[in-house]
């Protein structure tokens, strides 16, 4: 996710209780769901408002998308490569955390992982290998003044990722 896109969800959110937006909110929002994919996080905030009348907070909308992704898992169960990306052991390891990021955050369906499995196509041919690890190195970049206290609390949650 993209710090314009955690605007974006700020702005739904506002949209549902009135709560003030600013800069900063956004920012501090974004630093706790920019692993998440912009289409996740709306979905949680709409799920959250259409379940729940607690104030929402960043906890909720991962707690939601984290079951949602635990969900896309297990339709799928054991994620295996096909045998176009079985040319080494580090190839076939990085291809598997990349199909199960992909399929957890609902990029590829279940009909897509089937079809690539039984493929002849390397994952990085078909569109795929775009690794999860570069987006939180851009958010690194990108942000890189924010300080000792932003690194410990995304090493605190990164804990606790799906």
């Amino acid at each position: 996710m993209r710090l314009s896109e955690a605007g974006e969800v700020m702005e739904l959110i506002n949209m549902y209780d009135n709560r003030q937006m600013t800069k900063e909110v956004s920012t501090a929002w974004y630093d706790l769901i920019y692993p998440y994919t912009l289409d996740e996080a709306k979905y949680a905030v709409k799920k959250h408002y259409n379940e729940s009348d607690e104030w929402l907070m960043p906890v909720h909308i991962i707690k939601i998308i984290k079951a949602k992704r635990r969900a896309r898992l297990a339709k799928v169960g054991v994620i295996a490569t096909s045998r176009a990306d079985m040319t080494d052991t580090a190839t076939e390891l990085d291809t598997a955390r990349q199909l199960t990021r992909a399929i957890a955050s609902g990029q590829l369906t279940p009909e897509q992982y089937e079809a690539y499995v039984h493929g002849n196509t390397p994952w990085s041919r078909t569109g795929g290998g775009s690794s999860h690890s570069g987006e939180r190195h851009e958010h690194r970049q990108r942000n890189p003044d924010l300080g000792p206290i932003h690194g410990q609390a995304r090493a605190a949650v990164g804990r606790c990722r799906l």
